[in-house]
């Protein structure tokens, strides 16, 4: 009863139409509330096997670059 109204103060459902869209959504209240927001989950990106090769060099350089001048203070 508590999701309902969560639901009713965030949107404007009434309190049927927040208890169906909660069934819809396994009573996922976040799920509901974006749906009735239209946000929409950013899409994975999908990088090269190089892309990934770089991008863990650059970090791996950056925490080393980070731990040296730490230890020098």
């Amino acid at each position: 009863m508590d999701n309902v109204k969560v639901i009713m103060r965030q949107t404007n459902y009434t309190k049927d139409e927040a208890e169906e869209a909660l069934k819809q959504n396994n009573n996922n209240v976040i799920e509901v509330i974006e749906k009735y927001m239209e946000i929409q989950k950013p899409k994975p990106v999908h990088k090269t096997t190089n892309q990934g090769i770089y991008t863990e060099i650059r970090e791996l350089m950056s925490k080393q670059k980070s731990s040296l001048f730490e230890n020098k203070n």
